[in-house]
């Protein structure tokens, strides 16, 4: 099964990598991988070397209830299962997706859809992942 050899993936992915980034715009219940990926972190990696991303349409409520219901159920040995000054997931609001609608010469419409990115935030957003690396 597919799905399997992806959620090996996951986990020889986090344990060789120093930082974990995962986009969570979109997220919703219905995602169940996305839920597995963010379950695994919580579960074996280090929550800060861990960056969570959101766009602007994101439920940031909602985001923030998963994150708590995950951390709850953490698995026992978690690396974030123990006491630590400072331990604390970030979520960072960043681009956002764009809708343009034109009119063809035939009279057909066709909708672009591209990605906008906010050249500020995503400094900000490199900044804080190499701090968190380096702490």
């Amino acid at each position: 099964m597919p799905w399997r050899f992806w959620r090996t993936a996951v986990d020889q992915l986090l344990a060789s990598v120093d930082l974990a980034v995962v986009d969570l715009s979109g997220y919703t219940d219905a995602h169940e991988g996305t839920q597995h990926e963010l379950q695994r972190i919580v579960d074996r990696f280090p929550i800060e070397r861990t960056v969570l991303l959101a766009d602007p349409s994101s439920n940031v409520k909602f985001l923030v209830d998963r994150i708590h219901v995950m951390w709850s159920a953490m698995s026992e040995g978690s690396p974030n299962s123990t006491p630590a000054t400072g331990r604390v997931a970030i979520l960072v609001v960043t681009d956002r997706i764009a809708r343009s609608t034109s009119t063809n010469s035939d009279g057909s419409t066709s909708t672009q859809v591209r990605l906008v990115s906010d050249r500020n935030q995503t400094r900000r957003l490199a900044t804080l992942a190499q701090s968190r690396l380096a702490s």
